[in-house]
């Protein structure tokens, strides 16, 4: 694939509805090829072969990402002049997007475009990907909850022995096709379209992963604790988290670092490893909170001993 010529193309489409996202895509981007070249060159194969079993091109991922741009726009103006997210009740979130085949569409492909050209989710991909590899001679069967598009999953089997099963939760049916697509080469995988709170399983989980999941829900907490019912004593939870990060289905909001940390060890959870990515790159993080700018907090956690 010539990243190159794929590169321009996107920055002048995207330049022809916002010129200004254009230019951070194209620092981006330069940013993204430097630093996670690997990657960066597997996602947008997988990304063109998404695409084209479902007979669609890159002119349709670019309507989703604008889509989805459109919805950060109105959200972000919403959050600047009431400090708050849009949405607070899960039942709201539920029948405007997660029951909405139409917008869970663009907003989920959307959100994979948009993944892939910014440089955060390479961040958090990699924590990741060192998180799999460290414990991989002790996970045989892997949770995701809120699966998603798939992305996380898809990266994590690449690091994983062929002999682990993974089960992938998710409350929204179209999400839940759209991630059999993404992950269609993997067959060691169930899928669960259902709500997390309702889900059992009869064996605990090595590794569980929840990537950008506890924002969602009116009470975090509640997620934390289901997810120790499910996890081994000696198994791992992973998780990410966007602080000040107002989206379409954002209904918890954490304000800082602290306040997650804080929530992970009221559930007796040890932070094994911790990253906090910012948005923007020159600023820090005191400042981003500071400021009510986004930031993504990853983290690799345990049961207390």
């Amino acid at each position: 694939m010539n990243f190159e010529l794929l590169k321009t193309e996107i920055i002048n489409q995207v330049s022809q509805t916002n010129s200004m996202f254009a230019q951070t895509l194209e620092d981006e981007l330069t940013y993204i090829s430097s630093e996670f070249p690997e990657i960066q060159n597997r996602l947008w194969e997988k990304f063109i072969i998404f695409l084209n079993l479902q007979g669609k091109d890159l002119r349709y991922g670019l309507d989703c990402l604008n889509k989805k741009l459109e919805d950060i726009f109105d959200e972000e103006l919403n959050f600047f002049r009431t400090g708050k997210y849009s949405h607070s009740s899960f039942d709201e979130v539920n029948k405007a997007v997660y029951n909405s085949p139409k917008v869970m569409e663009y907003h989920t492909v959307g959100l994979i475009m948009l993944e892939i050209l910014t440089s955060m989710n390479y961040k958090k991909l990699q924590f990741l990907i060192e998180s799999v590899q460290g414990l991989k001679s002790n996970i045989s069967r892997y949770l995701e909850i809120g699966g998603g598009h798939g992305m996380y999953l898809w990266e994590a089997e690449k690091v994983l022995s062929k002999s682990v099963v993974f089960d992938l939760v998710d409350i929204s049916q179209t999400s839940i096709d759209i991630a059999k697509l993404f992950l269609q080469e993997i067959s060691s995988i169930n899928y669960y379209h259902q709500d997390i709170f309702s889900f059992s399983s009869p064996i605990r989980y090595d590794f569980i992963s929840m990537c950008e999941i506890l924002e969602h829900l009116e009470n975090p907490n509640e997620l934390l604790i289901k997810a120790k019912t499910l996890l081994n004593p000696n198994g791992r939870i992973f998780i990410t988290v966007p602080i000040n990060n107002p989206a379409i289905d954002h209904i918890y909001l954490f304000n800082s670092v602290e306040e997650i940390r804080s929530l992970l060890h009221q559930n007796s959870l040890t932070i094994i490893s911790e990253k906090c990515v910012p948005l923007y790159n020159n600023i820090s993080i005191s400042e981003a909170e500071k400021r009510k700018m986004p930031i993504d907090y990853f983290a690799l956690a345990k049961t207390l001993d």
